[in-house]
């Protein structure tokens, strides 16, 4: 954009000339997308499990407490069948190893239920809200460039080059 040309007469703060802004808008729109996308990120910190997950983490919680029962009615039989000399003990010992594996899928479904539980960590929501402040920041400096783009004259007077 050419406003003021040689030979031109210019009063203080006139528009002289126009930076090219292109990429400037490009970035920004980039920068926009990567704070909406870390607000939606806080936001969902903040608000922690939804209760949905919740509740399947405390089905799979049930439901691994339910063939660990299970699992131990069984074995009760097993060791009855191993006394009567109609299984190996290779047999009630592969049934035993099965249980214990039960019993530390369990502990994992119920350690993932207490962090649904618990909530999200404040160190973590920090660190998120951090980004936010670094993109807005971000947005802030792009701005001033873009507020900068257009040369304007620094006094009143003739334009000579």
């Amino acid at each position: 954009m050419r406003t003021g040309g040689i030979g031109d007469r210019v009063s203080i703060g006139q528009p002289l000339a126009q930076l090219d802004t292109q990429n400037l808008l490009t970035q920004r729109r980039q920068l926009e997308a990567q704070l909406a996308a870390a607000q939606a990120r806080l936001l969902e910190l903040e608000r922690g499990a939804r209760q949905e997950d919740i509740a399947a983490a405390q089905a799979a919680v049930r439901d691994f407490e339910n063939q660990l029962q299970l699992r131990e009615q069984q074995r009760s039989r097993r060791e009855f069948l191993y006394a009567e000399g109609a299984i190996s003990r290779e047999q009630l010992d592969e049934f035993a190893y099965g249980a214990a594996t039960l019993e530390a899928r369990l502990d994992q479904a119920q350690s993932n239920l207490d962090v649904l539980l618990n909530g999200t960590r404040p160190e973590a929501i920090a660190a998120q809200r951090a980004v936010v402040q670094q993109l807005e920041a971000s947005l802030a400096d792009l701005d001033v460039d873009l507020r900068k783009s257009p040369l304007k004259a620094p006094f009143d007077g003739i334009v000579a080059a």
